[in-house]
């Protein structure tokens, strides 16, 4: 595994991502992560670098409304940038910082690494400036991941020609084995119109089938063929054809995504809103602009309609006063309501999926309030009595061993055994 590592880093000198350096106040350990495809990602524990590390609240798009906002077009390409974190620049003061040790030196990064805080956000930053008039409207875009979206076949290349233009601007590259161009929904007879226009080449050769699934298996193993399979069935016998299951990617999990979720015409995407300027109530200057910002980075405005962003990228539906009221009052005292604590039913609320920003504290304030809860909530039984203190004799006058063994596995530093010694006075 040691000469993997070597071999990327070697890479990484030759592309000049890399620089080695003798004396840093930065140093973090290299640890290596095998990819499916057989390669070896060198990864760098950045965990003490990002706890130094402010924290950037540039927002992150909502990959549902990105999924869910390319509905009702018909033809859609899926690109991925190669090496995305790499095509952005080390601030020159800085990259000693992102230093790491192996047993062949020690070396820092001259281009933004994977790992480091703020590397999405950064480069989420990055393509929001250099796509900022496209996106939206021609295509949507998630960190290093694009979807180019068109209506009909001259949209999409005319599209596509503006995108190829936009990366040649600014030296972007892609992963061209993370691509998919030009996938079109609805396209069930692929094979049959492949096999129809180029069938004097296939003929000639093997074919190879990279699929999810194998669709011959059910042309072939149809007993009740329709006047359509009877035709594609009796044209791909023709041809040698040689199924190869398709290596999941991002890309092809978007593009299937919309395939198996097929919409009709009553449909309407999301509208997400997304002003091209800050708005701040008046008399708002320096630090309470800067509080506006914060709270309004967890927070999404679907028309009227106002929700909160969690951490596994939901959306829970913010409600005014009135509505909260109601919802306290049927969770906790309805049909169904235990009478829980206020923290319980903060927490069950949550879970159904509305939010305000006093929630605890009110809904502390309502079990306060509940007469149920106080009459028959948990009462202390025991009788009031004078506190007595108590002398502590000397330490360790009585205390017991206890010891565990064989530890199987064995720790991370070789120990099998655990000696355990309590004192039983002070425990």
């Amino acid at each position: 595994m040691d000469d993997k590592i070597k071999e990327e880093i070697m890479k990484q000198l030759r592309a000049y991502v890399v620089r080695s350096v003798r004396y840093t106040t930065w140093v973090e350990n290299v640890e290596h992560v095998p990819k499916k495809d057989g390669k070896t990602k060198v990864c760098v524990d950045y965990r003490d670098l990002n706890k130094a590390s402010p924290k950037d609240n540039f927002p992150l798009p909502n990959i549902h409304i990105l999924i869910d906002n390319c509905a009702k077009h018909a033809i859609q390409t899926f690109v991925n940038c190669y090496a995305g974190y790499h095509q952005i620049l080390m601030v020159e003061d800085d990259v000693e910082k992102t230093a790491f040790t192996t047993p062949w030196g020690t070396y820092y990064y001259k281009v933004k690494p994977f790992g480091l805080k703020n590397a999405g956000e950064t480069y989420m930053r990055v393509m929001t400036t250099i796509f900022h008039d496209m996106m939206h409207k021609k295509i949507k875009v998630y960190v290093n991941d694009i979807i180019i979206k068109s209506k009909t076949q001259a949209d999409h290349m005319r599209d596509l020609k503006m995108f190829f233009e936009r990366l040649r601007r600014y030296d972007l590259k892609l992963n061209p084995a993370k691509c998919v161009f030009g996938f079109c929904l609805g396209s069930s007879p692929v094979l049959y119109s492949a096999g129809e226009k180029l069938r004097h080449y296939l003929l000639a050769y093997t074919t190879f089938l990279v699929s999810r699934m194998d669709p011959l298996k059910y042309i072939f193993q149809n007993t009740m063929s329709t006047e359509r399979l009877a035709k594609w069935e009796i044209l791909l016998t023709e041809i040698n054809i040689v199924y190869v299951t398709h290596i999941a990617i991002k890309a092809q999990a978007l593009a299937d995504h919309l395939t198996e979720n097929p919409v009709d015409d009553d449909y309407e995407p999301l509208s997400a809103y997304f002003p091209d300027e800050e708005e701040y109530p008046e008399h708002s200057k320096g630090d309470k602009k800067s509080t506006i910002r914060q709270l309004a980075g967890g927070f999404f405005q679907n028309g009227e309609i106002l929700y909160k962003r969690t951490l596994d990228l939901n959306l829970l539906r913010c409600i005014d006063a009135t509505e909260a009221d109601q919802i306290m009052s049927e969770m906790h005292s309805g049909v169904c309501g235990p009478h829980m604590n206020g923290y319980v039913l903060a927490k069950k609320i949550l879970r159904v999926g509305y939010y305000w920003l006093t929630m605890e504290r009110d809904c502390f304030g309502f079990v306060h309030k509940c007469y149920q809860s106080q009459i028959h909530g948990d009462l202390i039984q025991s009788p009031s009595s004078e506190l007595h203190s108590m002398s502590s004799p000397w330490p360790f006058i009585a205390w017991g061993m206890d010891a565990i063994w064989t530890i199987e596995p064995k720790a991370s530093n070789g120990h099998r055994f655990i000696l355990v010694a309590i004192d039983y006075f002070t425990k």
